[in-house]
């Protein structure tokens, strides 16, 4: 019967429960390295989402001045999850436009600052956009995926861990 309490005592079984040795690990098969990262690049740079772009102007930034805040819009935008990554690490950053600047940003210093228009972007929903990611993200609702992972994260942990801690 298989130990499902952990503790320190069998944290270091866990962890290394059926791992191969780092050696094994690196020269098992380096055919399929570069096959599984071949796969995995494909996998990352493959453009299978669609992303709705909610933004509005940064208030802040043009001091409340509404000629220097850019229009509020909503646009689309295709993209791998490699791009997906970088827009979202960088989602809580404001921008600001200018109809001169150019896309690789090389005369970004010399537009001047009042002639700037700022945003935030305030929103993003990122939709599946492959026939084959749409089927799994449909079939995961239509098995209450979503709503299972809604009450669970909706529980409230902390209760649980304080109660047992008090015992």
């Amino acid at each position: 019967m298989e130990n499902t309490h952990i503790n320190a005592g069998n944290i270091r079984l866990i962890k290394t429960k059926n791992v191969l040795p780092q050696q094994q690990l690196m020269y098992a098969d380096p055919n399929n390295f570069h096959e599984q990262r071949k796969k995995q690049k494909e996998n990352l740079e493959r453009k299978d989402y669609l992303l709705t772009v909610y933004q509005s102007g940064d208030e802040v930034m043009s001091a409340y001045d509404k000629d220097k805040q850019v229009l509020p819009r909503r646009y689309f935008q295709r993209v791998s999850l490699l791009e997906l990554s970088k827009i979202l690490e960088h989602i809580d950053d404001g921008f600001w436009e200018h109809p001169n600047l150019k896309s690789d940003l090389s005369n970004a210093s010399e537009i001047p600052f009042n002639e700037k228009k700022f945003g935030i972007i305030t929103n993003i929903i990122v939709s599946p956009l492959s026939e084959q990611l749409e089927k799994t993200y449909v079939e995961s609702s239509e098995n209450a995926f979503f709503e299972n992972q809604r009450s669970f994260y909706a529980k409230d942990f902390s209760k649980e861990v304080d109660q047992k801690e008090s015992s």
